[in-house]
């Protein structure tokens, strides 16, 4: 297994990982800011 090949899949798996991360706190965070909203605005 050449190191540029380990080196590469490594970067893809964090970038991965990464990406699902900020997807979740994306989420996260619209949800917290609807029901800020909502309580900010009833």
């Amino acid at each position: 297994m050449p190191w540029p090949w380990v080196i590469f899949s490594f970067c893809n798996v964090t970038r991965v990982i990464n990406l699902r991360n900020a997807l979740f706190w994306v989420f996260l965070f619209n949800k917290w800011t609807v029901s800020f909203l909502r309580t900010v605005m009833t």
